[in-house]
């Protein structure tokens, strides 16, 4: 019995089937060491689904303090502190998993931190937001804006419990990105998608003798434009133009309807949430009490309580 459970739809790219960690394609650009990524460029492709068994998956996990403090119902009572450029997208992934565990309704000894962590910033992140640590360094080529950081960690910390939509999740994606702003213009060499101001890092003629290519920021291309990957056709690929790239026909078209598909990723759908191969509504982002659900999953046995 397929279960897919909402760790995959609001963070962008895990469920869980029948106990095994199923890792979909997270989408293009950004990191290179986040799962399929191939290293930055908007226009590389990423493998499809695949299987892999959480043993396999895990390997020794490192260390981690449990994550940011949140309230087991509301979220956090104060303003969570959004730290160093440097240190924010994985602090996006603690503060989830944080979420995750609140809702949960587990302890920090009973959840196991460690690996909603690993698995996070293995394969993206937070709705991809992972995805930019690889491309933040002195070269200023990405921005930071404490304000918007700050805002964007305490809204994933107040995720709701229980089912919640993908369209209620897309704006906290957006300004989660928008912390994160590319500061190259129109027509720079580039070698991420986030670098770029607008547009998207694009593979263009580059002027050799010998037919090489370079990569520059170019504007995103409209419906029917070509493609390798959503990141062409919509911001850092989050939909925001209501298209996505279709794969196979290697053209930006618009988004899904509900109960339409095939989907790969959320933001294939209008709904911003992708049950594969269709698009949905409603997701479980937590399941307390629930065998083998997505709580059950990240419960450490020997604890004690909570399942």
């Amino acid at each position: 019995m397929h279960r897919h459970l909402a760790f995959g739809i609001a963070f962008g790219f895990l469920v869980v089937v029948d106990g095994v960690v199923a890792l979909s394609a997270v989408g293009c650009g950004g990191d290179d060491t986040a799962g399929t990524q191939d290293g930055g460029n908007g226009d590389a492709t990423v493998d499809g689904t695949a299987d892999v068994a959480i043993d396999t998956l895990m390997g020794d996990a490192p260390t981690t303090d449990g994550g940011a403090d949140s309230a087991k119902d509301t979220g956090p009572d104060t303003a969570i502190d959004a730290g160093d450029p440097t240190g924010f997208p994985d602090k996006i992934v603690r503060t989830a998993c944080a979420r995750l565990e609140s809702c949960c309704l587990l302890t920090n000894a009973q959840f196991d931190t460690n690996k909603c962590v690993r698995l996070l910033e293995m394969f993206g992140g937070y709705r991809r937001t992972f995805l930019v640590n690889g491309h933040i360094t002195d070269a200023g080529t990405i921005g930071y804006d404490p304000v918007k950081a700050a805002q964007c960690l305490n809204d994933v910390a107040a995720t709701a419990c229980g089912v919640l939509t993908g369209t209620a999740q897309s704006p906290v994606e957006n300004e989660c990105f928008a912390a994160m702003p590319g500061q190259l213009a129109a027509g720079a060499a580039c070698a991420s998608d986030f670098e770029c101001a607008q547009g998207y890092c694009k593979y263009l003629p580059d002027g050799g003798a010998e037919g090489g290519v370079a990569t520059r920021c170019a504007p995103l291309e409209g419906q029917g434009g070509p493609c390798l990957t959503s990141f062409a056709c919509s911001t850092r690929g989050t939909g925001d133009t209501n298209l996505y790239c279709d794969s196979d026909a290697g053209k930006c078209v618009p988004t899904l309807a509900t109960d339409a598909g095939p989907c790969t990723l959320d933001n294939d759908c209008q709904s911003h949430a992708c049950d594969s191969p269709t698009c949905v509504t409603k997701i479980v982002f937590s399941d307390p009490g629930v065998a083998n659900g997505l709580c059950d999953f990240f419960t450490i046995r020997d604890a004690g309580g909570g399942g």
